[in-house]
């Protein structure tokens, strides 16, 4: 209601509307940063996320890897983290189906690779870190289980690449090491002591198959 009094009424009632009308403005105003930080926090914790997962396997990736050892360093100089193991996978014959039958071939090759390592380690993060390369850091049941978890991707990796029904792309196997973290160990030094550990079997896998 609009009061014409001509006098400090008619004055102090439009001052205290000029200064609700101020206030819902701000407030607008305050709602509409509030929501574009919010929009700009989201999208950058998107990007971040994007940033770190493989666009082909969809798991994580190299730069993801990287933080996480790096995470793993600090708990192990703090004494935070005492236990933890890493496993190391190398798709077998990736650059013979390349060139043979096609990078698409590839490029399922090393998923259904992936599939089999994700379902094989459910509780631990498995990193894509190269072209046909997988890094596992196994943790709780996966590491309890280490043992028994690799020896039966070992035998469905046998049976795959000795099925001659499949085509030579679908014949998924790899070569698999693993090591524990031991005290006064580097994750530096859990990571080489499996991936010694990895192609000490690829070159032992290599020799069978020229039998």
């Amino acid at each position: 209601m609009q009061i014409h009094t001509g006098d400090e009424i008619e004055t102090l009632s439009n001052a205290m509307k000029q200064m609700e009308q101020n206030i819902n403005e701000q407030f607008t105003k305050i709602l509409d940063t509030t929501q574009k930080l919010i929009s700009t926090q989201e999208h950058a914790e998107e990007m971040d996320r994007i940033a770190n997962v493989d666009a082909l396997t969809k798991v994580r990736n190299k730069r993801a890897y990287d933080e996480k050892v790096a995470q793993l360093s600090e708990e192990v100089r703090t004494g935070e983290r005492q236990v933890f193991g890493i496993a190391m996978v190398d798709l077998n014959n990736l650059k013979v189906i390349n060139d043979t039958y096609g990078h698409d071939k590839g490029d399922f090759a090393i998923r259904r690779l992936c599939g089999m390592i994700c379902s094989a380690f459910k509780h631990s993060p498995v990193f894509r870190i190269g072209g046909d390369e997988f890094a596992i850091v196994l943790e709780g049941e996966d590491l309890a289980n280490a043992e028994s978890l690799i020896r039966g991707l070992m035998e469905v990796w046998a049976k795959y690449r000795n099925d001659p029904t499949l085509k030579p792309w679908e014949q998924t196997s790899a070569a698999i090491g693993f090591a524990a973290y031991q005290k006064g160990d580097t994750v530096e030094a859990v990571f080489k002591r499996a991936d010694n550990a990895m192609y000490a079997q690829k070159i032992k896998m290599k020799a069978e198959m020229k039998k």
